[in-house]
């Protein structure tokens, strides 16, 4: 069977359109080659040459955080964590860097997912509490647009054609979207599993978020909870693998 040629239907392409076409048939022949099922395997030189096509990532949170990177903040029960994250994340969304940590990134919006405190509680944290009056005074002033704070609708209900896994997956892809944030904060990532002192059980939303991250070009950060006071020793080394692996 001879190929046949439409050229009446392409009278506009032009020499360029033709190198174009040629470049892109060669970079899927390369995607090809270097695809070894769970592996894919270049030269340095290629990697490099990929690399090159992408800006350098700016710093979110001095050498700690940088851009398009997922972070791991753990430490041992009481130790500011949260507040932490959300120093961090209230760092970004002003576009004001924490002294002694550089900010490269702009001013931009943040979702802080938030599985520990009750919207009161976090009042409560940034606030002082009037013993008289018996209320809260001298709030905390966060950016009004960009410091988004997320945290579970107790009354919502999942479809039945979707398990919590996957109706969960949607909601922060919706997120993500809907709010335009590519700097996610997530205190904890072990609440939103069954098995919260497990590792693996974290394993399929790391999987999802970081194709998120590709995705959406965003960066992700996991505030994680360490569930019993000194258990961390034993359980760092089989969380770090399982984020690894993923």
């Amino acid at each position: 069977m001879k190929p046949n040629f439409e050229f009446e239907n392409h009278i506009d392409l032009t020499p360029q359109d033709f190198i174009n076409e040629a470049d892109q048939l060669i970079k899927q022949g390369f995607e090809a080659k270097e695809s070894k099922g769970l592996f894919t395997v270049k030269t340095a030189s290629r990697w490099i040459e990929q690399a090159k096509t992408r800006p350098i990532p700016k710093m979110l949170f001095g050498e700690f955080w940088f851009e398009s990177e997922i972070c791991i903040l753990f430490a041992d029960t009481n130790l500011g964590k949260s507040i932490l994250a959300v120093q961090i994340g209230n760092s970004i969304s002003k576009g004001e860097q924490i002294r002694g940590f550089r900010l490269e990134a702009p001013k931009q919006p943040i979702l802080y997912f938030d599985f520990e405190l009750s919207d009161k509680q976090f009042e409560g944290r940034y606030s002082v509490k009037n013993e008289v009056e018996k209320l809260y005074e001298n709030h905390y002033d966060f950016d009004l647009n960009n410091f988004i704070r997320v945290e579970i609708d107790s009354d919502a209900i999942i479809p039945e054609n979707q398990t919590f896994e996957n109706y969960l997956n949607y909601s922060l892809e919706r997120s993500i979207i809907e709010t335009g944030a590519k700097v996610l904060i997530i205190d904890n990532l072990t609440y939103l599993k069954t098995e919260t002192e497990k590792a693996k059980d974290a394993l399929p939303l790391m999987k999802h978020l970081k194709a998120l991250k590709k995705k959406n070009t965003g960066f992700l950060f996991y505030a994680l909870h360490i569930p019993q006071k000194g258990t961390y020793q034993s359980l760092l080394p089989e969380m770090i693998y399982k984020v690894v692996r993923c």
